[in-house]
């Protein structure tokens, strides 16, 4: 469910683009926390271990909150 804060925060957001086309629309890339890479070699990671193995931080693959790309 939505906070006030959020629903504040929505509002502003289409107040805030509300004019955009169509044809605007076409060229936003949506994501959910995740990098789009163009003319790279970058794929899935995964990373597995058995049942009786202890989770070790040599697993897990850094991620970033912001890219440059």
């Amino acid at each position: 469910m939505l906070t006030k804060k959020h629903q504040q925060a929505c509002k502003a957001w289409v107040t805030q683009f509300k004019s955009m086309t169509a044809e605007d629309w076409q060229h936003v890339v949506w994501s959910d926390e995740c990098y789009v890479y163009i003319g790279d070699k970058k794929g899935t990671v995964w990373v597995t271990w058995s049942v009786d193995e202890v989770f070790h931080d040599d697993y897990v693959v850094p991620t970033f909150k912001q890219s440059p790309i």
